[in-house]
């Protein structure tokens, strides 16, 4: 096994400890110790390990030169922009910031597409999106809609489109930066204390967000899973802590954190104001509303929020890996047997150890929770695992790392004469695309 590139070096690769080549077609992995949900570290679920074979006739030159320089930047320009894929298209052009477009993979081993060439067209503003689908620009689209457009396509085109509204796994959420962005090696002024962290949980009306930004079509969560998880049976254990709507506690945990009102009416502590930003995504409606909900409601409880919405990719890139933020808004989806280990350890922490590349977003240090969900990772008795869950999900949900709001269906779309469409949360969009056919 070679390791060590920023394309391939994530999660599941790095807990492999062995790789045999059986023959050209299949080769084995071990594992160092036992790994509960390791059936499903394969190419299939890359996207959600990080279990990235790259074709060694094709990158092996680049990646030694890249490997003995230190200098991995044209390997993985190459590597991302330039794929060698397995599915039943083929890169056939990509136009940065403006398309993709795909090519029917004759020799696919499930059988040549119907469909000779798929154009994915990249449009970063979602109210632009929106007039391009209504407008027939767009022949199908997953997460390309959000649900007010998606229910509005519904009844507005009901003979040309079918809209299709899946349950969902990736929530919407809160980040609370748990360290100083200015130096991360120090706590946050306003986060670093988890009673203010629940205390704006409290400030937060989540169904009033699912009503105004969903329809009421979202449900509320209490931490980073949903019912649809694999280890959705430790949600119902009473140690999970339910932060409902409750202004008057919320002002309590401020004043117990040391916050009082100053002659602004603004929260203020240590000669320090209780002012920040939200960051959010420029070009998404929806986050730009919950944004300025939030900002209303912890108006109410003393403390002053801005605004700041920012192109996603500079959010993405840019801010999150680097803690460069006191609080951000964003979405987050992944594989319903996913462990908690591949999120919320120390390690995860993003950094040059792991390449900026974890996920542990707002810096949540706790050793007793590493510890926790490394033994459930490990666990292969499921009653067992969920009990470890169980405790991870006490501290997780006493500590706040994050906010959790609310998790909405998956809305997607496509018109009507595109026969066979399938496409749900978990099996992406086009799991069977090689048996779409176009049927006028």
């Amino acid at each position: 096994m070679t390791s060590g590139a920023p394309v391939t070096a994530n999660y599941f690769e790095n807990s492999v400890s062995e790789v045999t080549i059986i023959d050209d077609l299949t080769f084995s992995i071990t594992l160092p110790e036992a790994l509960s949900n390791a059936e499903l570290g394969s190419s299939v679920y890359a996207y959600y390990f990080g279990w990235f074979q790259l074709p060694e006739h094709v990158y092996r030159k680049d990646f030694e030169q890249a490997k003995a320089s230190g200098m991995w930047d044209s390997f993985v320009d190459k590597a991302t922009k330039n794929p060698v894929m397995t599915g039943p298209y083929k890169l056939k052009e990509y136009a940065e910031g403006q398309f993709v477009i795909l090519e029917a993979f004759d020799d696919y081993f499930m059988g040549r597409p119907n469909i000779d060439q798929i154009v994915m067209k990249i449009i970063p503003d979602s109210d632009v999106t929106f007039a391009s689908t209504l407008n027939g620009e767009v022949d199908f689209g997953r997460y390309t809609l959000d649900l007010k457009q998606s229910i509005q396509l519904q009844n507005q085109l009901p003979n040309v489109f079918s809209v299709f509204f899946t349950p969902n796994i990736a929530y919407d959420n809160l980040n609370l930066n748990l360290r100083d962005p200015k130096n991360t090696s120090n706590p946050n002024k306003f986060f670093g204390d988890k009673r203010v962290r629940q205390a704006v949980l409290h400030a937060i009306d989540r169904q009033q967000i699912s009503n105004v930004v969903y329809s009421g079509l979202a449900e509320v969560v209490d931490t980073w899973i949903t019912d649809l998880h694999q280890m959705r049976d430790a949600l119902k254990s009473p140690l999970v802590k339910h932060y409902e709507y409750n202004p008057a506690r919320a002002k309590e945990l401020l004043a117990e954190a040391g916050w009082k009102l100053n002659n602004r009416g603004i929260l203020e502590k240590d000669g320090v104001v209780f002012e920040f930003s939200i960051v959010g995504p420029a070009g998404s409606t929806q986050y730009q509303m919950m944004a300025q909900i939030i900002q209303s409601m912890l108006k109410q409880v003393g403390i002053s929020v801005k605004v700041d919405l920012k192109p996603s990719l500079v959010v993405w890139t840019e801010i999150m890996p680097y803690g460069d933020f006191d609080a951000l808004l964003s979405g987050w989806g992944y594989g319903v047997s996913d462990d908690a280990s591949n999120y919320w350890t120390t390690d995860l922490i993003p950094s040059d150890a792991n390449y900026w590349g974890g996920t542990n977003y707002t810096g949540w240090a706790n050793a007793e929770n590493d510890e926790i969900i490394y033994a459930a990772a490990r666990e292969l008795d499921p009653a067992k695992k969920v009990a470890l869950y169980e405790k991870h999900f006490a501290l997780w949900t006493e500590e706040l790392p994050v906010l959790p709001l609310v998790v909405a269906p998956t809305p997607h779309f496509a018109k009507k004469y595109i026969k066979s469409f399938d496409s749900g949360y978990d099996n992406g969009l086009g799991w069977i695309i090689q048996n779409w056919y176009i049927q006028k």
